[in-house]
């Protein structure tokens, strides 16, 4: 990581700012917070001097809590399959932040959460 890390889930507004930050949100509400049929496939790779944009399809079944994606949503055991957008931003080889975007409209609207 650069000096100054962020990392920022756009649609729900969470993640860090800083090291500390960073690593507490990928370790508290990222990492282990993924059903186990969770499938990314890639769709495309834009790669720059200074960033690299990853376009991807997720599914997975919504059967734990991924309070990275969908905080405060309890399980509903439903399938669920959306677009994300991933940029990773580098400064001298380490990486200063990541944004990532999806819909969160029709993310919510597979579980039944939204009509």
């Amino acid at each position: 990581m650069g000096e100054r890390p962020h990392v920022t889930h756009v649609p729900t507004m969470t993640g860090g700012f800083g090291r500390d930050q960073v690593r507490r949100f990928y370790e508290t509400w990222f990492i282990g917070h993924w059903p186990e049929d969770t499938v990314v496939t890639p769709i495309s790779r834009t790669v720059g001097e200074d960033r690299v944009v990853d376009e991807v399809m997720i599914s997975f079944t919504h059967d734990c809590e991924m309070p990275a994606l969908l905080p405060g949503v309890k399980p509903t055991g439903r399938k669920v399959t959306t677009p994300l957008v991933v940029v990773v931003g580098c400064n001298d080889g380490k990486i200063e932040f990541e944004r990532i975007y999806w819909d969160q409209a029709s993310m919510l609207v597979q579980p039944g959460l939204l009509a």
